[in-house]
């Protein structure tokens, strides 16, 4: 930030993000868990899909275009994606987590990044009866959380 000194506060952070734009993990926030052969993981929620890494390297993604549902059930979280993204194959990767609070958090950051990154309010809109909202389907504490943004993501054909 030493070498951002004299520049107008909005060249500096034209520059900050500039430099961070760069950084390939700068913004990610990594969630430890176990895949199906009980190797350790880590997934993070990104702008453009879910991201799993091994060993500090990216190892696999899933585009939102690709992912097809995302649930989970207990310490158990699945990924539901699109094999092409013509046809009708589709698969399933079950990641374990190894507290039920960290699945649910993780779910509902995808959910919150496949809407805000995906998830267009016109497309949204279209496809719910009743009047248009006035935002993005917000979330909530308790199962309504889950019907309302799963409901939203369910109609949703990307």
């Amino acid at each position: 930030y030493k070498s951002l000194r004299g520049l107008s506060p909005a060249e500096a952070d034209s520059q900050f993000l500039d430099i961070c734009r760069k950084l390939e993990m700068y913004g990610i926030h990594q969630f430890e868990a176990v895949d199906k052969h009980g190797a350790a993981i880590h997934v993070a929620a990104v702008w453009n899909g879910i991201h799993i890494f091994r060993c500090g390297s990216k190892q696999n993604s899933f585009p939102w275009s690709k992912v097809y549902k995302l649930d989970f059930k207990g310490r158990h979280f699945y990924i539901i994606f699109r094999t092409n993204l013509e046809g009708p194959g589709k698969e399933t990767i079950v990641l374990k987590f190894s507290k039920k609070q960290c699945c649910k958090l993780f779910w509902r950051r995808c959910v919150e990044y496949h809407a805000f990154f995906r998830l267009k309010r016109r497309d949204y809109a279209a496809n719910r009866p009743g009047p248009v909202p006035s935002s993005a389907p917000s979330l909530t504490r308790g199962t309504a959380a889950r019907s309302t943004v799963s409901g939203a993501s369910s109609h949703y054909n990307p």
